[in-house]
């Protein structure tokens, strides 16, 4: 498991609020209706819709941030060569002077 953390960076921020939510969930259900299964199964619901969008949410805000500091440095544009022309095929014909 903490490979898994080490290599991808928005896990822990999923997985973190997916055991949050689903915790929250199950308590929450377990005092309105009773049922231990059922608090069980909106918990496990629950952890997993939140943990996946947050990770998705999470990947989301780092390529928008990778995105801004490439805009920032310029680097999003081709580099220019000062003086570059393609070379141009030579013609058959010769030139009249």
């Amino acid at each position: 498991m903490t490979s898994l953390l080490e290599w991808e960076p928005c896990a822990r921020d999923g997985l973190l609020y997916g055991v949050g939510a689903g915790t929250c969930a199950a308590f929450l259900g377990l005092f309105k209706r009773g049922s231990l299964i059922s608090a069980g199964n909106w918990g496990v619901l629950t952890f997993g819709i939140v943990g996946i969008a947050a990770k998705h949410l999470c990947d989301y805000q780092r390529a928008y941030r990778r995105a801004r500091i490439r805009t920032m440095l310029g680097m999003d544009r081709p580099a220019k060569v000062a003086n570059f022309t393609p070379d141009k095929p030579a013609s058959d014909k010769p030139k009249d002077d």
